[in-house]
Parts: structure tokens; C-alpha cells; sequence
């Protein structure tokens, strides 16, 4: 097949030959490996399912679905990326489930992580969303909340014995 297809990226764009992957797409004449044309189909496909899954369905890294996704503005957690999580904590038998989770909240488990991101730079798209979540207008509940917080932290400051 050869011929022209839009592109939900790029437009107008020339088609040449098929991908080899188990879904086989139109591909995008370019040098390098087969890029498939992300038509309206696998834009549903990105924005929906799980990178996994669309990695390994349409041939191509999980690090080209994350870029098609950012192109997209699809956000990291689409409901097949929830549902493979879901499936993932949900299928464990109850008490390896439990474990898991309670794995999940202990002290070190946080402490771990931080210690994992501490001194490294944020990422831009975080960022981003960190900046847009903070000129978000707030609710009186969310402001009741902080303040109660804020009062909290300023006893512990004038009475160290208070913690």
C-alpha cells in the first residue's frame, strides 16, 4: 500500500508498506525503523490502553507510545493503564494483596522513594503540572484544611516537646 493517510500528528503524510507487528499498520515513509501512522484508530488506541499494550500490538517501544502520548496530551494513567494495575493488586490472592499494600504505605517504603528523587531536578512536565495545580482556585474545605496545617506546624516550632 501505497498512498497518502492523515497523520493525527502530523497531517497529511505518505504511506509506505506495513509494520510487522502483530497488528500490521500503515507506516510512515521515513528513514529509520517502521513508524506506524497514528490514525484516528491507534490515536483511540493511545489515549485508551495501556502503553504495554500498545507497544506490543502495534511494534514499537514503550518509549514511542510515552512520546506519542505527549504529543496527544494523553496523561500518564489512561484507563488501560489503570485497569493493568488494578488487575495486577486485585489478582494476588487477599492476604499477598494486603501485604502488598500495607508494603506500600509503611514509612520506609516513602522514605525509600524519597530518597530515590532527592536532589534530582524535576521534570519539566512536572513541573508544569505541579505549577498548574497551584494557581488552581481552591475550595473553602481545602483552605479550612491548610490552615489547621499551617497552625499545626507553628505549635510544633514554639513547643519541640509537642511531637
Amino acid at each position: 500500500m501505497h498512498g497518502w493517510l492523515v497523520d493525527e500528528r502530523l497531517g497529511l503524510v505518505r504511506v509506505y508498506g506495513w509494520t510487522h507487528a502483530p497488528i500490521g499498520w500503515p507506516r510512515l515513509k521515513q528513514p529509520g525503523p517502521a513508524v506506524p501512522v497514528v490514525t484516528a484508530e491507534l490515536a483511540r488506541a493511545i489515549r485508551t490502553e495501556s502503553a504495554i499494550a500498545v507497544a506490543h500490538w502495534w511494534g514499537v517501544s514503550r518509549d514511542r507510545v510515552q512520546r506519542w502520548r505527549r504529543e496527544l496530551d494523553v496523561g500518564q494513567y489512561t484507563e488501560g493503564t489503570k485497569r493493568l494495575l488494578r488487575d495486577n493488586v486485585v489478582s494476588a490472592p487477599e492476604p499477598l494483596k494486603a501485604q502488598r499494600l500495607a508494603a506500600l504505605q509503611r514509612p520506609e517504603s516513602h522514605a525509600k522513594a524519597g530518597a530515590a528523587r532527592r536532589g534530582k531536578p524535576a521534570s519539566p512536565a512536572l513541573r508544569a503540572a505541579l505549577l498548574k495545580g497551584a494557581k488552581k482556585p481552591k475550595s473553602a474545605e481545602w483552605a479550612t484544611k491548610a490552615n489547621a496545617w499551617m497552625l499545626q506546624g507553628k505549635r510544633r516550632k514554639k513547643d519541640p516537646e509537642a511531637r
